[in-house]
């Protein structure tokens, strides 16, 4: 066999095929990979994977500070794939590229590295799978979890957050074994698919590149110890992806107020989304002020241009079907009058190829490839936005929904997070290669930019936009998103494929996406609630959740009616959604319990949970709760519609949060009780807290006033905590940076 070898890492390959036939970790005898049966990668045509060459040689290179293998296979079609494998310290690094003349057609898509017999990590304590699917999964234990007719994440496309990956690594790990960490440092933003599926009583990892010659970014694998869980994973990746190009501007907190939506950081406690445009709903827009006593960031419903949009296929065309705009008078003057804000529902890149310019938005379309490898089909109608009509359309017709509305920010919804980026139309060789590749995704950031930058400058103040869900390419371009991951099982949409694990406790949805760039941008909207009580306390703890992991609230009114207050409903004859007709009266108790966390996000926890830097929480105790819930705002052909029942969670919610600026070092330790029953913690500050010397504890959020707070002694570093039922707390630890 062919090795590469020091003292961490042994790695295997075959002298007659180049497959990885093994892996182990020396410092502790641990066989990852141990198998005969392997092959060393495979090819797409167009028609499905094959893995047939017609000559394989190798060379290999030994140093003193590295270790190499270049492998060559000679494929029947006269090309070349070539791989090189390098062993420096720590790291394994793959990289291969496609070359020379074909006699005939190029394959489309390269799977490469191909590591096969992964074994399962048995012992005392569960293995784990994490995975960066909907901003973070893990999975405790998947080889029983996953099954053959659902066998883990094995068409995971990249820059894709619906269905695919939002980073680019996972780890597989056990706390008595460690585990592996896995990566794709491409700061390139090329298309990819980073995939880890149970297959023949073992796992396989595989990495796709497609419609390039070359993956020039390395595949790296490293060791993990496994006793951090997740979070080793997520920091060895924070290293590398902060400094990658969609971190250029830097902190939101060094930003100047005219770089960046201080309203949405600092000003908004609670958000909506679909409530009606054009229909009169602010007898709701002024409930939700005088309960929740805070401004509110109103995505509205898509039920506003001239041109019906809808959640029943009605699309709008070219330019002239948007406008005159449609918003009612009375919702505009609600969002003013109570200093709210609001952005437009548009379905930015949809079209409907018979309405106006039809001629020019057939020919910008975009055509997906056959063979998707994805859990999503995308049966869209999607203008491709590497064309200049793309751009221009985009650009003019939100110039003018911005003058018309005067709208604070712009939300797109099944936007480029949402779809596959690759563009095999014939017709568009003069704007983007075969496929398009980082070509596609490079045009979504040009627009989102060049439209962005447009609206401020007519609007003399900086104008936000927000996406369905969020990728880490496009995090220069985009400030905000709606995501649903953590408020299931009573979400919607993304993480539907897995619902059943999240239901049976086996996957847990984790902030990890916001572990490695809540600094950097990205304010996120999920919660997907409503303030009625006939949904269930699991409100409760999802509210909580979503505030202490660095989000905004989100009420959702898409697919069913809005709360009944002073006996109105709306009706289903008024919605972009042939709903089902209920009334659910409005909670002033729930409403109570979300101002509360309005008035912690906006108050003196602003700055952590804002502009902050996310760590790893400190253990407890499991202390558990279950917790019912009913989810009928869903679309009612879908499994999530009436589903009703009970799970289980942690009672205390914990998060921790440091900042920084020029003066003040600060962490802030959160502690969210979400049961109605008083529970006391104790509390032991780490180590490497314990040289913060002021210490307040923040508590009493109420709209009313200001919080109440009391200082902690510091000679001491253990403290037992009161957390009364459903109440918030956070323990706020500081020094000056001259101390």
């Amino acid at each position: 066999m062919l090795q590469l070898q020091n003292e961490t890492i042994l790695i295997s390959f075959s002298e007659t095929n180049g497959a990885l036939l093994q892996l182990k970790d020396l410092r502790r005898n641990m066989d990852y990979i141990c198998t005969k049966d392997a092959v060393p990668f495979e090819l797409d045509y167009g028609t499905g994977f094959v893995h047939s060459f017609h000559k394989f040689s190798y060379t290999a290179s030994y140093g003193s500070a590295s270790q190499s293998l270049t492998f060559s296979w000679e494929l029947y079609d006269g090309s070349t794939l070539r791989a090189y494998v390098s062993l420096t310290n720590k790291t394994l690094s793959f990289t291969s590229a496609l070359t020379g003349e074909t006699s005939g057609q190029t394959p489309d898509l390269i799977k490469y590295p191909l590591l096969q017999g992964i074994q399962v990590l048995r012992s005392k304590s569960p293995d784990y799978l994490f995975h960066s699917y909907a901003t973070g999964a893990l999975v405790q234990k998947p080889y029983e979890v996953f099954t053959d007719n659902q066998n883990g994440f094995s068409k995971m496309p990249y820059p894709e957050c619906y269905s695919g990956c939002s980073m680019q690594f996972l780890s597989y790990y056990c706390a008595e074994k460690g585990g592996i960490y896995l990566a794709a440092l491409d700061g390139e933003c090329n298309v990819k698919w980073l995939n880890f599926y149970k297959e023949n009583e073992t796992f396989t990892f595989s990495h796709i590149y497609g419609y390039t010659n070359q993956a020039s970014y390395p595949v790296i694998l490293e060791f993990v110890s496994g006793k951090n869980g997740w979070y080793e994973a997520a920091d060895k990746y924070r290293e590398w992806a902060i400094r990658q190009e969609w971190c250029r501007k830097g902190r939101l907190a060094d930003l100047e107020e005219s770089q960046k939506p201080v309203w949405l950081l600092e000003k908004t406690g609670v958000t909506t989304f679909g409530i009606n445009a054009m229909h009169d709903r602010s007898l709701w827009l002024n409930t939700y002020k005088n309960w929740l006593k805070t401004p509110v960031f109103h995505v509205t419903g898509p039920d506003w241009p001239k041109e019906t949009q809808d959640y029943h296929n009605h699309l709008c065309g070219g330019y002239e079907d948007w406008f005159p705009t449609r918003f009612h008078p009375k919702n505009l003057k609600a969002f003013r009058d109570n200093g709210d804000f609001f952005a437009p529902f548009e379905f930015d890149f949809f079209a409907n190829l018979e309405g106006a310019d039809s001629e020019n938005l057939k020919k910008s379309q975009m055509v997906n490839p056959q063979q998707k490898y994805s859990l999503d089909s995308y049966p869209f109608t999607i203008l491709c936005p590497t064309l200049p009509y793309t751009h221009d359309l985009h650009r003019e017709r939100d110039l003018r929904v911005q003058q018309e509305s005067g709208c604070d920010a712009l939300y797109y919804d099944i936007s480029a997070n949402n779809l596959l980026h690759l563009c095999v139309n014939p017709e568009h060789q003069e704007y983007h290669t075969h496929g398009g590749n980082r070509e596609v995704t490079l045009g979504f950031r040009s627009i989102f930019q060049e439209t962005k930058d447009a609206i401020s400058i007519q609007a003399g103040k900086y104008v936000p936009v927000g996406t369905e869900l969020m990728n880490e390419v496009f995090l220069a371009e985009l400030d905000f998103y709606q995501a649903r991951a953590w408020s299931q099982p009573c979400g919607c949409l993304e993480t539907l494929y897995f619902r059943d694990w999240i239901k049976s406790g086996s996957l847990k949805i984790v902030p990890a996406f916001t572990y490695v760039y809540h600094e950097y941008g990205g304010i996120r909207m999920d919660g997907w609630g409503k303030l009625v009580e006939e949904t269930g306390d699991l409100f409760y703890h999802t509210v909580a959740k979503t505030y202490l992991w660095g989000a905004l609230y989100e009420l959702n009114y898409e697919w069913s009616p809005m709360e009944a207050i002073q006996g109105c409903v709306n009706s289903p004859k008024e919605h972009y959604f042939s709903f089902t007709p209920r009334s659910c009266v409005f909670s002033a108790k729930k409403a109570e319990y979300l101002a509360q966390y309005a008035a912690l996000r906006t108050g003196p926890a602003n700055k952590f949970l804002a502009y902050g830097k996310m760590q790893k929480p400190l253990p407890f105790t499991e202390n558990k709760t279950r917790f019912s819930y009913y989810h009928y705002n869903a679309p009612q052909d879908g499994p999530e519609y009436e589903d009703s029942g009970q799970i289980e969670e942690d009672t205390i919610l914990h998060s921790i949060w440091e900042y920084t600026d020029s003066h003040t070092s600060s962490v802030g330790l959160f502690f969210a009780n979400t049961s109605e029953q008083d529970f006391s913690l104790l509390l032991e500050l780490p180590q490497q807290y314990r040289h913060y010397k002021n210490r307040i504890l923040f508590f009493d959020f109420t709209p009313e006033h200001e919080c109440a707070h009391t200082a902690l002694a510091a000679d001491t570093d253990t403290y037992t905590l009161n957390l009364k039922g459903r109440r918030v707390y956070f323990l706020q630890l500081s020094q000056s940076m001259e101390d």
